[in-house]
């Protein structure tokens, strides 16, 4: 079933969340200063196309490995509140338990963005349409990029997650031995944006050959 099959998601992401290498956000004087204003920004000094992570050239990675791909389906039921949570989501308006989104084709878990809504200038409205294609940069779901498009952000931010991702991407999560680490799959890396929260990039988007709406109009691009 679809809940046994999100489950088996969140099982086999469990265990390695706790190998994360940190990779740190510090935000610049005027940045604190329109978040303490409370002010939501949007200029000339959003978005840098040089901090995209399709720039980034690795050679290889120390272990090996590869990134965990997942199609929207997974991530689809990644989404999914567990059984026993969803009676408790009916009668709270609280965020859900977890937020798998799609940032420059990486697969980040976003939960503690959402946990701590409160801290994000867009809430917890914005937040949650991560995946969704009138967010995103390329006109389709999954397309929300930190460096493209109208929601890019501040190039420093855009600068962390390419630092994460280039970690990511170099296997920078450790060797395989203990701790629940995969030999398959590479390490997640978690990506601090201080002081307003977290991710965790886990893997990347896949488009299967079946869902021709979103595979034909990516390769087209």
């Amino acid at each position: 079933s679809d809940s046994e099959a999100a489950s088996h998601n969140r099982r086999r992401l469990g265990a390695a969340e706790h190998t994360c290498v940190r990779i740190l956000f510090r935000a610049r004087p005027a940045r604190e200063a329109t978040r303490r204003a409370g002010m939501a920004v949007v200029s000339a000094d959003h978005g840098s196309e040089d901090l995209h992570p399709s720039h980034i050239r690795i050679e290889k990675n120390s272990a090996a490995r590869g990134p965990r791909l997942f199609s929207p389906k997974d991530i689809r039921e990644l989404n999914q509140p567990r059984d026993s949570e969803k009676k408790k989501q009916k009668k709270s308006t609280t965020a859900p338990h977890a937020l798998y989104g799609v940032i420059d084709g990486f697969v980040c878990d976003c939960s503690d963005f959402v946990h701590n809504a409160e801290a994000h200038p867009g809430g917890i409205k914005k937040l949650l349409a991560v995946n969704d294609a009138r967010v995103g940069a390329t006109g389709e779901d999954y397309g929300f990029s930190f460096t493209r498009g109208r929601n890019a952000h501040f190039p420093d931010t855009g600068q962390t997650f390419q630092d994460g991702v280039r970690a990511y991407l170099e296997g920078g999560g450790g060797s395989t031995s203990g701790g629940g680490k995969s030999a398959e799959y590479l390490d997640p890396v978690e990506v601090v944006f201080k002081p307003w929260g977290k991710i965790i990039i886990v893997g990347k988007l896949v488009i299967p050959k079946e869902d021709s709406s979103l595979a034909d109009k990516k390769t087209s691009r």
